[in-house]
């Protein structure tokens, strides 16, 4: 069941591919439907970052997976956390090769943006009551 991969820059991301196109690719490669939604177990709960972490998937399959999606479109390339406030800075490469940044001001910091809107990103915020800004009647 080995493919040839597909160019990095070319595969689809997991999670932009409906759950039904999932399934019917499960299929396809003649795996049990349960497997398919072992993946979004291993995904969303164990949070891995790669398919071949799913250990209780055939190893054919993950390597399938593997080849043909990008499990995650962003990789962390390095993570800075200021020891003054607990701001966050994450440094990413996207799946094209080039570099982004971003900047988590957690609640309560003190802080107000300093960056254009158009700038910040909210990535993995569990919650952000009144969004990123502060608003002038708080």
């Amino acid at each position: 069941m080995t493919t040839k991969p597909t160019p990095v820059h070319s595969r689809k991301t997991f999670l932009d591919v409906p759950s039904d196109d999932v399934l019917a690719f499960a299929q396809s490669h003649q795996v049990p439907v349960y497997h398919a939604r072992q993946i979004y177990d291993w995904l969303f709960k164990k949070r891995v970052s790669r398919f071949l972490e799913m250990t209780n998937l055939p190893r054919s399959f993950r390597e399938t997976l593997e080849s043909r999606y990008r499990l995650h479109p962003l990789e962390v390339r390095r993570k800075d956390t200021s020891s003054l406030d607990g701001t966050i800075r994450y440094y990413f490469t996207g799946h094209d090769g080039k570099d982004i940044s971003t900047v988590y001001l957690p609640e309560g910091s003190g802080f107000p943006c300093a960056c254009p809107r158009r700038s910040v990103v909210p990535i993995a915020a569990p919650s952000v009551p009144r969004g990123w800004f502060p608003s002038s009647g708080s």
